[in-house]
């Protein structure tokens, strides 16, 4: 998801994301005129880690019942992002430096659905600010 963000990949943000966090991705890459974004992934900090799961479902709709699961997951990760105007110099962010960056993404997938994908539903702010 942040690869196709940085890089403006409106196609994937939309296979990989729900509506409305996919809505609000299109609408900030919208908004950032001509510069292009650089976003890279240099490993694990920690391992991420599964902190909630939550099923929802009703009967009754059809044969077999609607439900629907939600996993957030604790992702410790080591990331580095860059901005860079249309002279291609850069105007934010820093690609030669990484930062740990403590993330909390919801995933939700149609259970009753054999054919649904796990997607990004959001994302949660961590209870703290991490040292960096």
């Amino acid at each position: 998801m942040n690869v196709a963000f940085a890089r403006g990949d409106r196609g994937l943000l939309e296979e990989v994301c729900l509506d409305s966090m996919y809505s609000n991705l299109k609408n900030q890459i919208k908004n950032r005129s001509n510069a292009r974004w650089e976003w890279h992934y240099h490993g694990e900090v920690e391992a991420p880690r599964i902190v909630c799961v939550r099923c929802m479902g009703t009967s009754g709709v059809s044969k077999h019942g609607f439900s629907v699961g939600q996993v957030t997951v604790r992702m410790f990760t080591k990331q580095s992002m860059a901005v860079f105007d249309k002279k291609n110099r850069l105007i934010g962010g820093d690609p030669n430096k990484v930062h740990n960056v403590l993330e909390y993404v919801v995933f939700q997938k149609t259970i009753s659905d054999p054919e649904d994908i796990w997607r990004v539903y959001g994302k949660i702010a961590p209870p703290h600010k991490v040292e960096q």
